[in-house]
């Protein structure tokens, strides 16, 4: 529950922008792309890039669902879904991102046949969400962006999944790959303080039973965190993912709120 809370919550953040419109310098495309659909997804990634927890793969879906031209300018409005990727007990999962959201994306058509990325507008969040995408997208679009199907989300799931599975063969890595959030182990019964005091302290670890990779100076560790019932000792963990050899390691026994270093 609590990963899917904080899921819950950084999609928010996103679609909480105090502005309809992400500010043009803000979002990159490479210069000299004439594949709009690949200045789409390029888009799509500069837009999110920086505004969740990072992974080591950042991912894209899109469905264009129209293209409308103006002199040199053509808009295009599409179903979009961002996720960043990262090991957590040894799957690799979607650890940040969002759900579906439309967004319009204009570019200039340059004389050369290629594109300039001009303006990348969202939905405004809450009660203003329908009138905004309304106002964003034609009318004949309203439904279908409003309430995507339950196919629109398989298709752009399985566009992230094909990011995750290209990054995976570049760093010679079989694994499997979620896009939904796995389910996770958590110690049940802890004091409140003194589960609060390990969460922040050892905020590095997972907050669950298990472990996350993190890529440090070109070395990937494994962060562990394992939980004795019987004797009430948490243990924390870190070691190299290609050795195992231990960086460091905290054994803690849970008294109450009192915390006991045993190492």
């Amino acid at each position: 529950m609590k990963r899917l809370a904080f899921l819950v919550l950084v999609i928010f953040m996103l679609a909480s922008c105090s502005s309809e419109t992400i500010n043009q310098k803000d979002v990159k495309i490479k210069e000299g792309l004439a594949d709009l659909e690949k200045c789409v997804s390029e888009a799509i990634l500069s837009a999110n890039k920086g505004s969740f927890l990072e992974g080591e793969c950042a991912a894209e879906g899109n469905i264009i669902l129209e293209k409308r031209e103006d002199k040199d300018k053509i808009t295009v409005y599409a179903l979009t879904m961002y996720g960043e990727y990262g090991f957590e007990n040894g799957i690799f999962t979607k650890i940040s991102g969002t759900g579906i959201i439309p967004v319009a994306i204009t570019f200039r058509k340059n004389a050369d046949g290629t594109y300039t990325l001009s303006e990348y507008k969202l939905p405004r969040d809450g009660a203003y969400y329908a009138d905004s995408v309304k106002k964003m997208f034609p009318q004949n679009l309203h439904e279908r962006a409003l309430n995507p199907s339950r196919e629109d989300n398989e298709n752009l799931k399985n566009q992230e999944v094909a990011y995750a599975k290209e990054y995976l063969k570049k760093i010679n890595r079989d694994a499997k790959i979620s896009p939904d959030y796995v389910e996770k182990e958590f110690i049940e019964g802890m004091d409140v303080e003194a589960s609060n005091t390990l969460l922040e302290t050892y905020s590095q670890y997972p907050y669950w039973i298990g472990t996350l990779e993190k890529i440090e100076d070109n070395t990937r560790y494994v962060y562990e965190k394992s939980y004795n019932k019987e004797e009430g000792i948490v243990t924390f963990k870190k070691y190299k993912f290609d050795t195992g050899e231990i960086v460091e390691k905290y054994d803690i026994k849970i008294e109450g709120a009192n915390l006991i270093y045993l190492n």
